[in-house]
């Protein structure tokens, strides 16, 4: 959640690659809803990727995310 919005993991993704410099898109859905469109994180280079993912463990510790691991999270459940 960011400024009190809840978003889906593939928007939160389109909104960390346009914070990127990467090109994305939006549309709007049949709902009203706007939805990420014509971006592939599968298409980045390892550099650009790594950049990604720095950026948004940046952007995560500004707000105060607590990052898991994966499994971690697995043997809480």
């Amino acid at each position: 959640m960011t400024d009190g919005r809840r978003h889906t993991a593939e928007v939160w993704k389109t909104l960390f690659m346009h914070a990127c410099g990467h090109a994305v898109q939006f549309e709007t859905g049949l709902n009203g809803q706007p939805f990420p469109t014509g971006f592939r994180s599968s298409q980045l280079t390892k550099s650009q990727m790594g950049e990604l993912i720095e950026f948004i463990y940046s952007f995560g510790a500004e707000k105060g995310v607590v990052w898991t691991e994966p499994e971690a999270q697995e043997r809480a459940a």
